[in-house]
C-alpha cells in the first residue's frame, strides 16, 4: 500500500486558513491540524506532528508588508488576519527590530487601496501580484532573521495525543511524499500565476524541515509575542 492510500484509508481531510485550523484544533472539532505557531499559546494542550513545518531561513516572499513609503513614514498597517502568527511576528517586529508605532487596523478597513502613508500585511498566494506593485516591500521572516539570526516557523502540525505511533508514521511519510513532488506542483501552480518563479518559491523561500534551530525559534516567538497579544 502507498503512503498516500494508507493516508486516505486512515485521515479524513478538512482545508481552511490557518486562523480557523487553529480554532477548529482548539474547539477539539479536528485531532490533527496545520497551525500557526502565534496561536500555539492559546490552543491547550498539543503535541508537535511530524518532522516538518512551514518555515523560511532568511526569506520568505509571502508574507510581507507592502506600501508605497518607507515603513517609518507610515501611519497605518492593514492586517490580514488570516494568519496570528504573521500578526504578532509584524508587532514584534515593529516594535523591537524596526523600533515604529504606526496604528494597526484589521484588513476589513482596507478599502482596496493604498495611501501613501498606509501599509498592507499580506500572506499567502493573494501577495503574487503584489511582488511587482509595491516599490516598498518588507519580508517578515528576513527582518526576523536580521534581528535573531534564527530561521523563522510559520505553522506546525499538531495532534491532541489520540493518534497512535502507526497513524503518526503514516502522517509523516505522506508529508515527506507531499515534499518529494513539489517540483511537479511548482509546474501546475506556474500554469496559474505564469509571472511567478514557483520553482524558486517552493525551494529557496519555503523550508519544511523542523529541525533544532526552527524549535528554539518557536520558543523565542512564543515567549516575545506573549507581549503583543
Amino acid at each position: 500500500m502507498k503512503d498516500s492510500d494508507a493516508f486516505a484509508s486512515t485521515f479524513e481531510v478538512q482545508t481552511a486558513v490557518p486562523a480557523e485550523c487553529a480554532r477548529l484544533f482548539k474547539e477539539q472539532q479536528v485531532d490533527v491540524a496545520i497551525v500557526p505557531v502565534g496561536a500555539l499559546n492559546s490552543i491547550g494542550n498539543y503535541h508537535l506532528l511530524s518532522d516538518y513545518c512551514i518555515g523560511a531561513i532568511d526569506h520568505v516572499k509571502t508574507v510581507a508588508v507592502f506600501a508605497k513609503d518607507s515603513l517609518e513614514k507610515l501611519s497605518t498597517i492593514y492586517l490580514d488576519t488570516e494568519s496570528r502568527s504573521s500578526v504578532k511576528l509584524l508587532k514584534v517586529l515593529l516594535a523591537e527590530f524596526w523600533k515604529v508605532s504606526p496604528i494597526l487596523k484589521d484588513m476589513h478597513s482596507y478599502n482596496g487601496e493604498l495611501l501613501q502613508n498606509e501599509g498592507l500585511l499580506c500572506i499567502g498566494d493573494k501577495t503574487f501580484p503584489m511582488l511587482s506593485q509595491f516599490a516598498f516591500q518588507y519580508d517578515l521572516a528576513t527582518a526576523w532573521n536580521q534581528y535573531t539570526g534564527l530561521p523563522f516557523v510559520f505553522a506546525v502540525w499538531v495532534q491532541n495525543g489520540t493518534l497512535s505511533d502507526s497513524e503518526q508514521k503514516i502522517f509523516n511519510q505522506t508529508i515527506s511524499e507531499g515534499i518529494a513532488h513539489l517540483a511537479e506542483y511548482a509546474v501546475k501552480m506556474h500554469a496559474l500565476y505564469p509571472e511567478i518563479d514557483f520553482q524558486d518559491y517552493y525551494f529557496n523561500c519555503i523550508n519544511y524541515n523542523l529541525e533544532a534551530e526552527k524549535l528554539k525559534a518557536i520558543h523565542l516567538f512564543l515567549e516575545k509575542s506573549k507581549n503583543y497579544d
